[in-house]
């Protein structure tokens, strides 16, 4: 396979193995279809190995031996409070879409993110052409979309995020507000458009975000803390706009989690849990 031709089949494939990528398997790309511009690769970590004290509030929670690992020096964590906003069926998210509200000290976020799940080569080219011709990327004067790979540990999944800052900090009608600031492509999608005007607001919910450089002082790692439900989520996370870096750091982190004893066994599906645990009483 030429320079070019294996150059296309990573950038198709994203975060998944180019072992069935070979000379017959690519296809021209298509100009109209953008690339992924990073890699943001996520484990989930076990709250009991992580967080102290033991039963701690998410006021009160820290997390030292992550502090030792990552080098985070950071006193106290970034406080974020995160609205999600979906029909009581879970319209929204059946359609791949993911719409929530974070309020932190700097400003209040609203933000649309579209998902679209990857298995193979073929259907990453077809996610990234379905990005293209969902007019996702175009007329956003006011969002700044970023089209990337969440890489997990057994699932990736491509993604545009569209981002705009509001005003008003939290708005006093979190729907109207996302109606309001609607994309041209949920707009232009009458289902989506239907369960974003039927949307109730799942949450708040309260989480902490912590600051660290792995591997390297240059590299920037988070760990964020959830209350979702009753229970602690923990999830530790970076990015790379490069693949064969967030390859390579993905390995190196995944290994030093499960020396530790840390790395939980589950996949992070934090919109999930979150739309189940704060699901409102008015819901049927």
């Amino acid at each position: 396979m030429n320079g070019t031709r294996l150059k296309y089949c990573l950038l198709i494939l994203g975060a998944m193995p180019a072992s069935g990528c070979g000379p017959a398997a690519v296809v021209p790309p298509d100009p109209a279809a953008p690339a992924v511009e990073r890699y943001e690769v996520k484990f989930g970590l076990q709250p009991a190995r992580v967080l102290s004290p033991a039963g701690a509030s998410i006021d009160s929670v820290d997390i030292p031996a992550l502090r030792t690992v990552f080098n985070i020096d950071q006193v106290g964590p970034e406080r974020l409070v995160v609205r999600f906003l979906d029909s009581c069926d879970q319209g929204l998210q059946g359609m791949g879409w993911a719409v929530r509200l974070r309020e932190a000290a700097a400003a209040t976020q609203l933000t649309y993110k579209k998902r679209f799940p990857l298995s193979n080569e073929a259907e990453t080219a077809g996610a990234l052409k379905d990005v293209a011709t969902a007019r996702l990327l175009a007329d956003h004067s006011h969002f700044d979309p970023k089209v990337e790979v969440d890489w997990g540990p057994s699932r990736a999944t491509l993604s545009v995020t569209l981002e705009t800052k509001l005003p008003e900090s939290p708005p006093a009608d979190p729907r109207s507000a996302a109606v309001q600031h609607a994309p041209p492509a949920m707009k232009g999608d009458a289902h989506a458009l239907d369960a974003l005007r039927s949307a109730v607001v799942h949450g708040p919910v309260q989480a902490r975000r912590w600051e660290g450089r792995w591997p390297g002082k240059n590299d920037t790692l988070h760990v964020e803390v959830w209350q979702i439900g009753s229970a602690l989520a923990v999830e530790t996370s970076f990015k790379s706009k490069d693949r064969e870096k967030a390859a390579a750091g993905r390995e190196v982190l995944q290994k030093l989690l499960q020396k530790e004893g840390w790395l939980s066994s589950e996949e992070s599906f934090r919109t999930d849990a979150v739309l189940k645990a704060h699901k409102p009483a008015s819901c049927p």
